[in-house]
């Protein structure tokens, strides 16, 4: 090639980087990239799956946010958590803010106050007899000596038996922190509490992000010395995409990185490094071209796997680059090597469309993604790539590959792997699966268990058991839930369990409005019961007017329904519980501190045929579970359709020394892993589909044949770079902090070690025809 020739080349390459830069700009501004992690749950099959995947998008427990501020003293503490509690009641990012103090947004104090008595929790809905109102109003003087009887005093002459108060108290969780100066603290006294409740689902991760600042900011504002824990699923959202994103970020920059390094240094040839980078690059994009048409969004974890799947495209062009000999075109070189090539970009193709068999749309996208990749790595190696290698800077084999080249070869090493593998692990006395997902979660471990402690201590809604109210509509639900309250409390009393939340303590049923509304007493009654109740008191007869007026007005008031609190704070907590479906509604009752599970199985099993208790944790196992089972029969289903490929391209001795090697690989790598103490997880079966296709590779090319051993010398030397640089861009990822990632780099940097050295060892010997390629 002259001078000119070769500047022309150059102005061509620096043209194509410019196009896939261009490209890369477009897409990224017209990709929408989605973080909702629900994209990778599979679709429910029984009602309590319905239920969890339901409660794990709109459920209250998983909306819930526990925040301990600390750092200074009881008196700091209490007023900070008060004045950060009074400003995010205000933000519309959040539906409920509590920190033990008894105040509520201005509209629905307005909307408690007008309908204290028909939202009232006490059996009657006001203490209206004389007795009982000399009680609520004895009490009353009491409020007004306390501190907070400058409170009380507002509403003593339009309450004076205390409905408000006691609605606000029934709203309280269920078993109740303790109170330091009006708000909630630990019981070491060095943590005040909050919990708050987002608008948002906790999966969420953008929104839970901003929520999340929100808070930040505002304990920022309120006193910047203060320290703030915070946890619950939304922060755990959060924490798991920003930890993977910076992991995937940094360690993938690394991997980019030492792998140009690593291409360069055995290319030796700055233009054959640019050329296989460009071809990665341009394998990127048409990845995203064909997910982007196809989906209307892209999940961000289906990016970040995709192009960690997709670095196995590098290794095409490599091969071809080490298969160039000076004395020969690039075309010629391809024609030498096509065969085996295309059939490995096939094989591997097929491998990932078991992602895409599987159904569940976060997988489905990440095996698109990859498919449209290889095919576009197949359609540059075929049609572009040769117009731009220059065979003058091919290098030969280093010397010391002979040695390998001498390694023994045991044909029957895959067959004996194959049968111990199975064997370990058939014979193996611990679960080879996990089914917890806990176990994938980026939060440290002292998180969690502070998360469990913050939840005992606040009363907020365990995560794992649920009683879920069935019946035809919302007023059923609540009326059914009404019944059970009873039940409910004498299994508190029975200390089964430590509390629960239902529906009902936020909206009686109508019918039970309507009954509280018929009891209240008229004019002459009431104004009778004040007269006793008020003889021989500081309170004058004529004191409480407004009181009768109130009463009076109650008795023509309409009741609530939960349509008419929609767009309120109480709406929004009530539509996290009530939920009406197009043939049934559901009343969830949200159980916390489950002391002892068989007896309150027993129980709801005794309750009736429309009360289902809900463990959601096994529930959420068998849901994994299920979800195992189909991506293993669709990953069973791609590694037969692949041996028929073989077998159709192949004599049946050729196709067995390919298949057979990749077979003994994968259930190696699950028997060493295994034996490790490894409990295996869904991310370990997408990474044993790359090990699969990478093992592929190397059957193929171990078992060509070639013309000279030179050549043979080569392709040994092509498969070992690829090997090499494989595992070292995958074993990066095992320093990653993020369970997913690190189950992801262990097992292919396992698996492919695993799969170079049996297709080595395992490969036909020279001189035997293997109809692969004859040159």
């Amino acid at each position: 090639m002259t001078v000119s020739q070769s500047a022309r080349s150059w102005f061509s390459i620096a043209g194509w980087a410019v196009l896939i830069v261009l490209a890369s700009m477009w897409i990224t501004r017209s990709l929408h990239v989605d973080s909702d992690l629900r994209l990778f749950l599979p679709e429910p099959a029984t009602p309590a799956e319905r239920i969890l995947l339901e409660e794990l998008e709109e459920g209250p427990g998983t909306r819930m946010l526990l925040a301990a501020l600390s750092g200074a003293e009881i008196a700091t503490l209490a007023a900070a958590s008060e004045q950060v509690a009074t400003r995010l009641r205000s933000n519309a990012l959040f539906s409920r803010v509590e920190n033990g103090t008894l105040t509520s947004a201005p509209e629905l104090q307005e909307l408690i106050v007008r309908y204290r008595y028909l939202l009232s929790p006490r059996p009657g809905g006001c203490a209206c007899e004389p007795a009982a109102l000399r009680r609520e109003l004895d009490a009353r003087l009491v409020d007004l000596g306390s501190p907070a009887g400058a409170v009380a005093q507002e509403l003593l002459l339009r309450d004076p038996t205390g409905e408000v108060q006691a609605i606000l108290d029934s709203w309280l969780p269920a078993v109740e922190p303790q109170l330091l100066d009006g708000v909630w603290f630990s019981r070491d006294g060095t943590q005040a509490l909050l919990l708050l409740q987002t608008v948002a689902p906790g999966f969420d991760a953008d929104r839970q992000r901003t929520a999340i600042a929100a808070l930040r900011s505002t304990v920022a504002e309120v006193d910047e010395s203060l320290a703030m824990t915070l946890t619950g699923p939304g922060a755990f959202t959060v924490l798991l995409e920003e930890s993977v994103r910076s992991d995937v970020t940094l360690l993938g920059t690394l991997a980019g990185a030492g792998s140009v390094l690593f291409l360069l240094f055995v290319l030796r040839s700055l233009r054959h490094t640019a050329l296989g980078v460009l071809t990665l690059a341009t394998t990127g994009v048409i990845a995203l071209l064909g997910v982007s048409w196809l989906y209307p969004s892209v999940h961000g974890i289906t990016l970040a796997f995709g192009f960690t799947l997709l670095g196995v495209a590098m290794d095409y062009p490599v091969h071809l680059m080490l298969h160039l000999e000076r004395d020969t075109t690039a075309g010629t070189t391809l024609d030498h090597v096509w065969p085996t090539l295309r059939l490995s970009i096939l094989t591997t193709c097929l491998a990932y469309l078991a992602l895409v068999m599987t159904g569940f749309t976060g997988l489905t996208q990440l095996g698109t993604f990859t498919v449209c990749g290889l095919v576009g790595t197949a359609i540059i190696i075929r049609w572009v790539l040769p117009r731009w290698i220059e065979p003058l800077q091919a290098r030969a084999p280093p010397d010391w590959l002979q040695a390998v080249d001498r390694a023994p070869r045991v044909v029957l090493l895959p067959a004996l792997v194959l049968l111990a593998s199975v064997a370990l692990i058939t014979f193996s006395s611990r679960p080879l699966w996990s089914n917890e997902l806990a176990g994938l979660t980026p939060v440290p471990q002292a998180l969690q268990d502070l998360d469990v402690e913050l939840r005992r201590e606040l009363g907020a809604p365990d995560l794992r058991y649920v009683l879920a109210v069935q019946a035809v509509d919302t007023q059923a639900a609540l009326q059914r839930d009404e019944q059970l309250r009873p039940e409910l409390q004498r299994l508190v009393s029975e200390q089964i369990i430590g509390g629960f939340d239902s529906p009902s303590r936020l909206l009686p049923s109508i019918q039970r409005q309507l009954a509280i509304r018929d009891a209240l007493p008229d004019a002459s009654d009431l104004n009778a019961a004040l007269q006793a109740g008020t003889a021989g008191t500081p309170f004058r007869e004529d004191a409480f007017a407004a009181f009768g007026e109130d009463v009076e007005a109650s008795r023509e008031l309409p009741p609530l329904a939960p349509e008419s609190l929609r767009g309120t704070a109480l709406g929004e907590r009530l539509d996290a519980v009530l939920l009406q479906r197009s043939e049934e509604a559901l009343a969830l009752i949200t159980l916390s501190d489950v002391r002892d599970p068989d007896r309150l199985a027993a129980w709801a099993r005794e309750a009736g045929a429309d009360v289902l208790l809900l463990d959601l944790t096994g529930t959420a196992e068998q849901l994994v579970e299920r979800y195992r089972t189909r991506a293993l029969i669709a990953m069973g289903a791609a590694l037969l359709v692949i041996a028929g490929v073989m077998l159709v391209q192949l004599r049946w001795r050729a196709a067995l020394a390919v298949v057979l090697p990749v077979i003994a690989t994968l259930a190696a790598t699950v028997a060493v892993l295994h034996l490790a103490g490894h409990a295996l997880t869904l991310f370990h079966i997408v990474s044993q589909l790359l090990v699969g296709g990478l093992s592929f590779d190397y059957g193929l090319f171990f078992n060509r044949s070639e013309a000279t051993s030179a050549h043979a010398l080569r392709t040994r030397y092509s498969v070992m770079v690829c090997w090499v640089s494989t595992t070292g861009a995958f074993a990066l990822l095992m320093l990653s902090a993020t369970p997913v990632l690190q189950a992801i780099g262990g097992t292919v940097a396992l698996g492919v070690t695993i799969g170079f050295l049996l297709a080595l060892l395992a490969r036909r010997p020279d001189g035997v025809e293997n109809p692969i390629h004859a040159r």
